[in-house]
């Protein structure tokens, strides 16, 4: 493998906040990083590395040499420097952007039987970590085909899915992962929203499964900085009901445990869920969810980011600018290099 063909992607739970139009803030508290003096290019390759790019392919549209190409190779050479990116061969591209779960650090919270089965199912689909997250017992309920089985009554949910796993896959690792590239949240009645907060401050892609008495919802996809979290959604359903955040609450706290769906209606949600979590397709990106009713229909949507929740994206860089003058400088490193540090 040539340097040409590594992959560079941000490092898995780096917050990155936007400020203002030319400034990004890296990290959380005194040991935070700012990259100062941004132009329209340098947010395109900022973004760029959401995909999980090529170093060639970063700067394969600019011209073999000039001040565009040594301001791109200055700032990866920052980005590396503070690291904030991590370069390697790219197996393990994050859910929801590269269409993979290939080498993955997933966690499943919750969820009991159907938890168990989106465990085993996840990790088959290639994951190099896949945890399930649950100290509750296995009920009578939790039997599901691919998940626990009968014998499995009264043992912990998360030792059951770790033998479950191991059974089809035995190189899988089953402790949960410190710092995951993805994140199920499942839930009864109501999506976790609370427990999404820190995932979108880590940068975490997660994505909830809620199950409800006649259908289960799958998603939305939240992937930080690229559309709606699940605070946006419950934004989205004050702007139409306002009393909707006092029943959500209520529900949220009296949601109690996650009874299975039945075995079709589970067999397609563990489907679907595998497929948003590796976003593979146009149609599965962040912001998608479905919902999955009893007899096996599916109701598909997509959710904007709400103007008012304050999960922030990429600035829009506008139209793409001309190749910079000869005159213009790459940014001075004692600045954009992250030599100033937020407080």
């Amino acid at each position: 493998m040539t340097d040409g063909d590594e992959v560079v992607r941000w490092r898995s739970g780096l917050a990155r906040t936007v400020r203002g139009t030319r400034t990004l803030q890296l990290g959380v508290g005194p040991d935070a990083t700012l990259l100062d003096g941004l132009t329209a290019d340098d947010w395109h390759l900022l973004a760029l590395l959401e995909r999980g790019p090529r170093r060639r392919d970063v700067g394969a549209s600019l011209p073999p040499g000039g001040p565009r190409t040594a301001r791109t190779r200055q700032l990866l050479a920052l980005l590396e420097g503070a690291g904030a990116v991590v370069v390697g061969t790219g197996g393990g591209a994050l859910p929801g952007t590269a269409g993979s779960l290939v080498g993955a650090d997933v966690a499943v919270v919750g969820g009991g039987g159907l938890g168990i089965a989106l465990t085993v199912a996840l990790a088959a689909s290639g994951a190099r970590t896949c945890a399930l997250v649950d100290d509750a017992d296995v009920g009578p309920a939790d039997v599901l085909p691919g998940g626990a089985s009968v014998g499995d009554v009264g043992r912990r949910a998360a030792h059951v899915a770790a033998e479950a796993v191991h059974r089809l896959v035995p190189d899988v690792r089953t402790a949960c992962p410190v710092d995951p590239d993805l994140v199920l949240l499942v839930s009864a009645q109501v999506p976790d929203a609370p427990a999404g907060v820190p995932l979108v401050q880590a940068g975490t892609t997660h994505l909830p499964v809620v199950v409800r008495p006649d259908h289960v919802v799958v998603g939305p996809l939240v992937v930080p900085g690229r559309g709606a979290c699940l605070h946006c959604v419950d934004l989205h359903h004050s702007d139409v009901d306002p009393g909707v955040a006092d029943a959500v609450r209520l529900l949220r706290r009296g949601a109690g445990r996650v009874r299975a769906p039945g075995a079709a209606t589970a067999a397609l949600v563990v489907g679907l869920a595998a497929v948003l979590a590796a976003g593979s397709g146009p149609a599965l990106r962040a912001g998608v969810e479905v919902r999955v009713g009893a007899g096996g229909s599916t109701v598909w949507r997509r959710w904007s980011a709400h103007p008012t929740c304050g999960c922030v994206g990429w600035p829009d860089p506008g139209p793409q600018r001309p190749p910079v003058r000869g005159d213009e400088a790459p940014p001075a490193p004692g600045h954009a290099a992250g030599a100033t540090m937020a407080a």
